[in-house]
């Protein structure tokens, strides 16, 4: 009998020492090639099959491939020469002894293989390339990748996006280059990281280099990440439906501080200049307070023509490289809170506001040029008026990079300074809109939003004595196109749908079949009334909710990603 004294060895060392020598040799069923590579060009592995791709001119006759594996032996060995005119079999043996057989064949690129530069595979991760890869097309739209991958998101949030690349010849590299911030060497087939993209276009160029090490290719994909649709600021009230827009809240939060003064004065040639101006920190521009530098009078009205001119001609302070200019409609109602107590929040903020008045945007109405989109700040309403009307004036600096574009083009004549004129705004996708599926009567997906619209806006009978209430019920219960998370659009949802180079909803069309009726929002103005949004003008009005038959299109997030 074997005894070991206690005071001679401790149980804790040997223990440990025991443990240590089996861990050490432990049996395993591992027996992956992890890597094979001849002549420096490393071969494709896809599960037990083996592809290498040469240049012209390599003998296959006798190869000796560089192996790697996590196996306990392989048969042939590495690094011995072999004959690859035909395929050839390597054996990896396990730790346990098992085995696992892998077949290695090499094709030796001919004259035009080696100047092949083309693509044979290009994921990405979010969103949808658009068209599918073709090797007679070379700039493709990745859209829409979503603003933000939170269930709740912020004005703040940063957003990544990624893509798989694959030449069609093995040995052919490629770089990779992120608008101009300089061309990095990729690996093929394996997933690229960008890691943080704007909203709104961001250009990625692929340079695929053939293996013949002259002939190149380029491609490039506009990687779109959708514009964030910011909360409307709705606030709960009682008797309000669980549906609408106060329960709901949906959308991107806003800063917990929106604005910030700065008051600047600078001395040039003995005159001293000064000038107050508001930054809104949601939306990145920068309104007038006031100025030294201009002569006009921000507390006054004036003509649509006159706010355009006056407004663009206050010159610039110091060295900012931005026009002073009146705000587009999409600008001025990023101003729009449609909370309880309103547009007051502005109070205190702005020195010419009034919640009386009704202010100019610099964005006309195209049915008729002798109209423009004043702002109705006391009730976030934006209906058509003469341009000989006196309203007064917000003036804006600056081109947001959340903001989409209004759409508009330059009309002729046009006004320096206007809409048309500066098209100012994050530019849209092209193309704006697909259809999710192959149906002729598929759901629409906006490239520019990553909101998923109905094909069609219908009216939906009224289950109770409130036709608004009725169908902001109806809609949150439909089971359609596969999904069941439809709703009534907020305002500012439904406003992306806007396009103001035409003078109706029509533009939509070819991709949407809309009725003339205007559209409810999930919005409430108040108790009684609700927002539309104006189908035949594209404006944004109210009306009440137990009386009138206006129509819904339903929407969705659509958030695709596809590894």
């Amino acid at each position: 009998m074997l005894f070991i004294s206690s005071s001679r060895c401790s149980d804790t060392s040997f223990g440990n020492d025991l443990w240590d020598n089996v861990t050490s040799s432990k049996i395993t069923s591992d027996k992956q090639i992890t890597s094979f590579s001849i002549n420096g060009y490393k071969a494709r592995i896809n599960g037990t099959t083996i592809k290498s791709v040469l240049p012209i001119g390599t003998s296959a006759t006798s190869l000796a491939p560089v192996i790697t594996h996590n196996g306990a032996a392989i048969s042939p060995e590495s690094e011995t020469a072999q004959d690859f005119s035909n395929p050839v079999t390597y054996t990896v043996t396990a730790t346990d002894g098992t085995t696992e057989q892998y077949t290695v064949s090499v094709t030796i690129l001919d004259a035009d293989g080696m100047k092949n530069a083309n693509l044979s595979v290009l994921r990405v991760k979010k969103g949808k390339l658009q068209p599918a890869l073709n090797d007679s097309i070379k700039d493709y739209l990745d859209a829409p990748i979503p603003f933000s991958d939170s269930a709740n998101p912020a004005y703040n949030d940063k957003q990544s996006n990624s893509l798989i690349a694959d030449p069609e010849i093995l040995i052919a590299t490629m770089k990779m280059e992120l608008g101009s911030n300089g061309k990095v060497s990729v690996e093929n087939a394996t997933e690229h990281v960008f890691p943080e993209i704007e909203v709104g276009p961001n250009k990625v160029t692929i340079i695929v280099t053939a293996a013949d090490k002259t002939t190149t290719k380029k491609y490039t994909v506009n990687m779109y990440r959708a514009i964030p649709i910011f909360k409307t600021g709705a606030e709960k009230y009682d008797g309000m439906n669980e549906f609408e827009d106060a329960a709901t809240q949906r959308g991107v939060s806003w800063p917990e501080k929106r604005f910030r003064i700065q008051s600047s004065t600078i001395t040039a040639n003995g005159e001293k200049k000064e000038e107050s101006v508001v930054i809104d920190n949601m939306t990145g521009l920068v309104w007038l307070n006031q100025t030294t530098q201009s002569s006009t009078d921000l507390s006054s009205a004036y003509s649509y023509k006159d706010a355009v001119s006056n407004a663009y001609g206050i010159p610039k302070f110091a060295l900012s490289p931005y026009e002073w200019r009146l705000p587009n409609i999409r600008e001025i109602r990023s101003l729009a809170n449609y909370c309880k107590n309103g547009n007051n929040y502005l109070n205190g903020v702005l020195d010419n506001f009034n919640i009386n008045y009704e202010y100019w945007s610099s964005t006309i109405f195209m049915g008729e040029t002798n109209k423009a989109f004043p702002f109705q700040i006391m009730n976030n309403r934006s209906i058509l008026s003469d341009v000989d009307e006196d309203k007064y004036l917000f003036v804006v600096r600056g081109n947001s990079r959340v903001l989409p574009a209004t759409g508009q083009k330059q009309t002729d004549p046009y006004i320096l300074g206007d809409d048309g004129n500066l098209q100012k705004g994050v530019v849209w996708p092209d193309p704006r809109f697909y259809k999710y599926n192959d149906d002729a009567n598929s759901p629409i997906v906006d490239n520019m939003t990553s909101l998923m619209w109905y094909p069609s806006s219908f009216f939906v009978p009224a289950e109770s004595e409130n036709l608004w209430n009725s169908s902001l019920t109806t809609v949150d219960t439909k089971n359609q196109y596969g999904f069941s998370d439809w709703f009534i659009p907020n305002v500012n949802e439904i406003e992306t749908l806007t396009n103001y180079s035409s003078d109706s909803l029509d533009w939509l069309n070819s991709y949407i079949n809309l009725n003339s009726t205007p559209l409810w929002t999930s919005t409430s103005f108040n108790e009684v009334e609700a927002y539309a949004l104006n189908s035949n003008a594209q404006f944004i009005s109210y009306g009440y909710k137990d009386s009138l038959s206006y129509y819904v299109l339903p929407v969705r997030q659509a958030k695709i990603i596809n590894y």
